[in-house]
């Protein structure tokens, strides 16, 4: 006879006894990351406005002019631009401003300062701030101020009247792009708020 061949039963094993989760210790936990990222994000909206600016400022980004802190020392080109200036006031803002007239036929690499006027409207003292750029937008890396009132803050005093200057030049180096040889004709654009408190 042949014997049938014994077949083991599958041992079960016995579950261990699991801990139950720490609810408490998960929350905690969760409740962390998800202030630290809460943390995180204020942090990144508190520091982003000024890193865009000082990187606009820096590339000339956006139509925002580079700023320079001397002006060029090779001889004007016999090439010439017009510069154009306008402005526009944030309702907020209580003041009357005068742009200058254009600045026509200004030689590339010649520095040239041109007077805003401003004046305030009011019976109290307001402080303005003022935001730039240049179109078209493509020529703005070439658009380099030297001294200009946007840089700080302007306090007006009741009805004081002020002259706010802006010195600049187109830099020579606009001469080797040709992306923008047919560019004649520049825009000096100014936005005035009123400062926040």
């Amino acid at each position: 006879m042949s014997q049938k061949p014994q077949t083991k039963k599958p041992q079960t094993k016995k579950p261990r006894d699991k801990k139950p989760p720490n609810r408490a210790r998960s929350n905690r936990r969760l409740a962390f990351y998800a202030l630290g990222l809460v943390g995180f994000m204020l942090l990144l909206s508190l520091v982003s406005a000024p890193l865009y600016r000082a990187f606009c400022r820096v590339t000339g980004f956006g139509g925002t002019p580079i700023t320079s802190n001397q002006e060029p020392i090779l001889s004007p080109s016999e090439r010439r631009v017009t510069i154009n200036f306008n402005h526009d006031i944030n309702p907020g803002l209580a003041w009357k401003i005068v742009s200058p007239p254009a600045v026509v036929d200004l030689p590339i690499g010649k520095a040239a300062e041109v007077f805003f006027t401003a004046e305030n409207l009011t019976d109290q003292a307001i402080t303005g701030v003022a935001s730039f750029n240049v179109t078209p937008t493509k020529v703005s890396p070439y658009f380099d101020k030297v001294q200009c009132f946007c840089f700080d803050r302007q306090t007006l005093k009741p009805h004081q009247k002020k002259t706010m200057g802006v010195r600049f030049f187109i830099d020579p180096k606009i001469l080797e792009d040709k992306t923008v040889a047919e560019v004649s004709a520049v825009t000096l654009h100014y936005s005035f708020f009123a400062e926040k408190k």
